[in-house]
C-alpha cells in the first residue's frame, strides 16, 4: 500500500502541526483509492476554527470540514480517505485513543470509509517525522505503509482529479 501525497498537501500538514507548540493537531486527508495499492491525496483540511487541542488529545471541527469536503466531492469527485495528526514528543506508534478512533470511522456505516489512512507527525529539534499508518475494517490492526510526495500537477492526481459536468 502506499499513500501519495500532493506537495501542496504536504506543506498544509507540515504547517498545521507546526502551527502549535507540544499539541495535538490534524486534520482530514481527502483523495481517492486509485488501485488496489495506491491512495492519492490532492487535498488536506485543518482542524477547522472550533477545534479542541491538547497535549494528550485533539477533537476536530468536523461540521466545518464536512462543509468543505462535500464542495470538493461535489467538484472532483474525491472523498476522505483519512485523517492525520501531530503527536508531541517522539511518540510515533498509535495510541489506544487513536485505535478507538479509527474503529469509530472504519466501522461506523454512516462514514462509508471501510479502510482509512492515519499519519502521524512528529516534530523535534526542527526535524520532522511522517508515520502514514493504514487501518481497515477487515484486518483490524494498524499497519505502517509507503509513502511519497508528488508535484500538484502530477498526471496521476490530474487523472484521479474528476471535474464534474458542471464545471
Amino acid at each position: 500500500m502506499e499513500l501519495i501525497l500532493t506537495d501542496r498537501t504536504y506543506r498544509s500538514i507540515i504547517n498545521e502541526c507546526s502551527s502549535v507548540a507540544e499539541t495535538e493537531t490534524g486534520g482530514i486527508l481527502i483523495g481517492k483509492r486509485i488501485d488496489e495499492q495506491r491512495i492519492v491525496v490532492p487535498f488536506s483540511l485543518g482542524p477547522g476554527f472550533k477545534a479542541k487541542r491538547s497535549w494528550i488529545r485533539f477533537s476536530p471541527d468536523v461540521q466545518w470540514q464536512q462543509v468543505y469536503l462535500e464542495k470538493l466531492f461535489n467538484r472532483y469527485g474525491v472523498n476522505y480517505v483519512g485523517s492525520y495528526h501531530r503527536h508531541p514528543g517522539n511518540d510515533y506508534l498509535p495510541s489506544h485513543l487513536d485505535l478507538k478512533t479509527v474503529r469509530r470511522i472504519t466501522c461506523d456505516p454512516e462514514w462509508n470509509a471501510p479502510e482509512a489512512v492515519f499519519p502521524i507527525i512528529t516534530m523535534n529539534d526542527n526535524k520532522i517525522n511522517f508515520y502514514p499508518y493504514h487501518f481497515s475494517r477487515a484486518a483490524e490492526g494498524f499497519q505502517l505503509i509507503d509513502w511519497r510526495i508528488v508535484n500538484h500537477n502530477d498526471r496521476l492526481v490530474k487523472s484521479t482529479l474528476k471535474r464534474s459536468k458542471n464545471q
